[in-house]
């Protein structure tokens, strides 16, 4: 499910996450419940793809293909920062699946400047990824309970207008 902004970046819809960040979002009504038409983000115009991956049932990891010249490549993102590196190895399995010539074609690297401070704060962790890849700024290497909290409500916002 996915949206084209004006600038040809493809996003993924927000409501996708809802659920996670609005326990309560399963309980509205069928017709407030907007669905993005799908769409085909390989197109020749698009610029960056974002992909949220659901790992494991229990946490979400980001994943951003950049096509633009100055930053092209993959960047995995697992919010939980796992020692292990288990949900940074999901990521590149399901990757090399579904687009193995893309994935042998960029160089793929792990962004690791982030960590979220609790552990029911990765999808707004996967949403910030995202903005701040978009917006080419840095993540918070760490953002406060008190910070994530304000971002999970100013996403929901974004969901319901």
């Amino acid at each position: 499910m996915m949206l084209q902004c004006a600038t040809d970046l493809y996003y993924i819809n927000v409501k996708m996450l809802a659920l996670e960040l609005w326990p309560n979002f399963q309980q509205l009504p069928e017709e407030q419940v907007k669905v993005a038409p799908q769409a085909n983000p390989f197109q020749e115009g698009n610029d960056v793809i974002l992909i949220p991956m659901h790992v494991d049932g229990n946490h979400w990891c980001g994943i951003v293909i950049d096509f633009r010249a100055e930053s092209r490549g993959i960047t995995i993102f697992d919010p939980s920062q796992e020692k292990t590196g288990k949900y940074y190895d999901v990521c590149k399995a399901k990757l090399m699946e579904q687009y193995g010539e893309l994935y042998h074609l960029l160089h793929v690297k792990k962004e690791t400047k982030s960590r979220q401070p609790d552990m029911a704060s990765c999808g707004v962790a996967v949403l910030m990824f995202f903005e701040c890849k978009i917006r080419g700024i840095t993540l918070l290497p760490k953002p406060s309970v008190a910070f994530m909290r304000f971002m999970r409500s100013r996403y929901l916002l974004k969901c319901t207008l």
